[in-house]
């Protein structure tokens, strides 16, 4: 009991199906006022689901709060996506995939940009497919 200040350590669990079992990723942190803060898990079935972005794929800017996936990502994409988790290899397309959508999103980006943020938008959707597939090694080319 001393051993742990007369707490239980915590142990995480899916934020949705409340398992604790199988591989479960980060995609939130909520900063707490001490210590490290508080982090929200799931398993890569209720990942797919809720379309979450994983927290390791989260844009520099925007690291802390849940993130989900644009609707252009298709749902046999993102179960494909879960089973790879954080994988570091996603991290550049993810982020450029969701910088992509922001800029299509915004109504204030002038025609010419929206067209570049599709082309960019559909270029990182065939990555991340390859990617899933199994594909795009960094020596290959990936970003």
């Amino acid at each position: 009991m001393a051993r742990h200040g007369g707490r239980r350590p915590v142990i995480p669990r899916c934020t949705w199906c409340r398992t604790t079992l199988g591989t479960l990723i980060l995609y939130a942190v909520e900063a707490g006022a001490s210590a490290c803060g508080w982090g929200y898990h799931a398993c890569p079935g209720c990942l797919a689901a809720e379309r979450l972005v994983p927290f390791a794929h989260h844009p520099a800017m925007a690291r802390g709060p849940r993130m989900r996936y644009p609707d252009v990502v298709p749902a046999a994409l993102l179960r494909r996506l879960a089973l790879l988790g954080d994988d570091p290899r996603l991290t550049p397309v993810v982020r450029r995939l969701l910088a992509a959508d922001a800029r299509l999103r915004d109504r204030r980006t002038p025609p010419p940009d929206r067209h570049a943020a599709g082309a960019l938008l559909r270029s990182a959707l065939l990555d991340l497919r390859t990617l899933a597939r199994g594909g795009l090694t960094t020596a290959e080319g990936a970003p």
